[in-house]
């Protein structure tokens, strides 16, 4: 006989969030895996590691040993998608700050937005409606509507502070003047320089295109606190802030999604999916093992201040500005380069035995970053970028050289440093000018010291 069970249905949402993110982190970390042991591989030894206990350093861990660790994580968290456990959130955790330092590569070790994945499993170990069944009846009460009760709150109140830390830092540095889109401008021009991104071209003399993103990239920042409401709040930001995220992947070669694409997506897409799926679906048509009799077993509320003591620790180390493994500040296109019309950027040229040179392309583009911070505004900083750059190449570039290098790096005989700045012509650019400025002698696989030498013109490059 077929029993028909009476009641509305509805979906318990911080189930529903704890499984799609659990499967989002997972693809995210098998899709990355060739891209983090490439990165491991070059970068080995050049970081101490982050001791647990002070006695296991997990970057010192060999590349099998590496690759296993990250199969595990995604096992376990596809696991859990299936079978919400929380001994599989407690194995996750414990891989994932295993792997801290490859997972969160690109040399933004223990910056906020890393914290998001370790807080999102830790809020949903701590709770009880995450191990409820993914539907209920609610006895036919629409206001009996869970939302994912006040752990989703403060899942969602972590990600805010992200967010609005990010619109925040904007306008302490630049002002509202940041929505003119120069600031926007001057990173396109930037990032086109160092990587050579080419849809670039597309927006960097189109200044009204330019002010629109900028404006909607800030406000979408500011008004991140409104997602702790829920309901459809979750869903405008998360498609503003994907929609952003995948911007700046397409025209900088920022990869963020890999961080905030799981728990921004899973948040966002949380109520819509509700609302759908308790328009669509039959409870009688559902198997047993995901309909629960009634609302899922509430957080308790030592649960939920251990939960919010967790978030407000976020909190505290953005607004102090300090380091606390695993947080730390973080602001995304803080500084308003508009000022500068001559912003030089470095870049590293490898010259063989036969005079040869070309330039170097690192495996992890975050690389060609952190070497072109040393030349903004090249021409002030001169007796600056010899000490700064000599121990920055000795310590880390020249051995992550070696490691990428076929042979190790023995045929190499020099490195040219190149400034590569911005040429206008009114208000629009149109070129890049190259300059050689200096050199760093290789010899017997050792890097002598820097010489730097008065601009020499080298190459022009067209827009």
């Amino acid at each position: 006989m077929e029993i028909t069970v009476p009641g509305v249905l509805k979906l318990n949402e911080l189930r529903f969030f704890s499984s799609v993110f659990s499967l989002y982190f997972a693809y995210s970390i098998l899709r990355r895996l060739p891209e983090l042991m490439r990165w491991y591989d070059s970068h080995r030894g050049l970081f101490p590691g982050l001791p647990i206990l002070g006695v296991w350093k997990p970057a010192k861990l060999s590349p099998a040993m590496l690759a296993a660790a990250l199969v595990l994580l995604a096992a376990t968290l596809l696991v859990n998608a299936l079978l919400p456990s929380r001994w599989l959130v407690v194995l996750a955790l414990a891989l994932f700050f295993l792997t801290f330092p490859v997972v969160t590569s690109f040399h933004l070790i223990g910056n906020t937005k890393s914290s998001l994945a370790p807080m999102a499993l830790v809020i949903t170990l701590l709770s009880n409606e995450a191990y409820s069944e993914l539907f209920y009846l609610s006895g036919g009460s629409e206001s009996a509507r869970v939302d994912g009760g006040w752990p989703l709150v403060a899942i969602r109140l972590s990600i805010a502070f992200v967010y609005f830390g990010l619109g925040i830092e904007k306008l302490r540095s630049t002002g509202w003047r940041w929505a003119s889109g120069r600031a926007l401008r001057w990173y396109l021009v930037e990032h086109y320089a160092w990587g050579r991104f080419r849809p670039a071209r597309l927006l960097v003399n189109r200044p009204a295109m330019l002010r629109l993103l900028s404006s909607v990239t800030l406000g979408m920042q500011l008004l991140a606190p409104l997602i702790v409401l829920g309901g459809w709040f979750p869903a405008v930001h998360g498609l503003v802030a994907l929609g952003f995220h995948l911007s700046t992947q397409i025209f900088m070669g920022i990869y963020f999604l890999p961080f905030f694409g799981p728990i921004v997506l899973t948040s966002a897409v949380s109520y819509p999916f509700a609302r759908l799926s308790e328009s669509l679906l039959i409870a009688d048509d559902l198997p047993a093992s995901l309909l629960g009799a009634g609302p899922p077993d509430v957080s308790a509320g030592w649960q939920i201040g251990l939960m919010f003591a967790f978030v407000l620790v976020q909190l505290f180390v953005q607004v102090k500005g300090g380091y606390k493994f695993p947080f730390m500040q973080y602001s995304l296109f803080s500084h308003d380069f508009s000022d500068f019309r001559r912003p030089g950027i470095l870049l590293l040229e490898i010259g063989d035995r036969e005079g040869n040179y070309q330039r170097w392309r690192p495996r992890h583009y975050y690389d060609v970053r952190d070497i072109s911070h040393f030349g903004y505004d090249l021409e002030k900083r001169r007796t600056q970028l010899s000490s700064l750059l000599e121990a920055t190449f000795r310590m880390q570039y020249w051995p992550m050289i070696q490691r990428e290098m076929e042979d190790g790096g023995s045929g190499i005989s020099s490195i040219r440093l190149i400034w590569r700045f911005p040429a206008w012509k009114d208000d629009e650019l149109f070129r890049y000018d190259d300059f050689m400025i200096g050199r760093i002698p290789i010899v017997d696989g050792q890097a002598g010291d820097v010489e730097l030498l008065d601009p020499e013109p080298l190459r022009v490059t067209p827009l």
